[in-house]
């Protein structure tokens, strides 16, 4: 499903299936999960290709591959808007089949910092900021110059100080 929504991150060619029901399925060379899931709300399709949704396809595969592997796949479909953090948050406890601590604590903290669903490393500052007590600002504030309205990554409005992570690299204007 992973691959189906996107995630170039999985690389390997092994062919997993859900199943929502009780029958017994066997295919050569495929790893078949059973849900208890109501594939109402669990399945969708892409194309022509049933598939789980985003989320739970990511819950999914939070409970037997590695965490970092995890992470990136997160980022890549959030940054994507193929699902949200709050999406993944509600199917980790939908599918309530074990630990995914991991899995919870970063979306958790990317939404204590408003989700800043571009850059994960500007996630990962504004999560250092608030622990260091610099609150109170703002993410992808507007500000209008000569050039027309701009995006400021980080922003504390009222002291007029603002913060632009990576700015050079993604920005043609100084």
């Amino acid at each position: 499903a992973l691959r189906v929504w996107g995630a170039d991150q999985v690389t390997d060619d092994h062919l997993q299936v859900t199943a929502f029901d009780n029958h017994r399925h066997v295919i050569a060379g495929v790893t078949l999960h059973k849900s208890r899931l109501d594939p109402a709300i669990a399945v969708t399709k892409r194309g022509a290709i049933p598939v789980v949704v985003p989320g739970l396809a990511i819950v999914q595969c939070a409970k037997e591959s590695h965490p970092d592997l995890v992470e990136r796949i997160v980022n890549d479909l959030v940054k994507r808007n193929v699902t949200t953090f709050a999406e993944i948050l509600r199917w980790i406890d939908v599918a309530n089949d074990g630990p995914r601590q991991r899995l919870r604590c970063l979306c958790e903290q990317a939404m204590q910092v408003g989700g800043h669903y571009d850059s994960p490393a500007c996630r990962a500052l504004c999560i250092r900021l608030t622990k260091g007590g610099a609150t109170g600002y703002e993410l992808d504030y507007q500000v209008t110059d000569a050039f027309g309205v701009l995006l400021v990554d980080i922003a504390w409005p009222p002291d007029r100080v603002g913060l632009e992570y990576n700015g050079g690299r993604h920005h043609d204007n100084p």
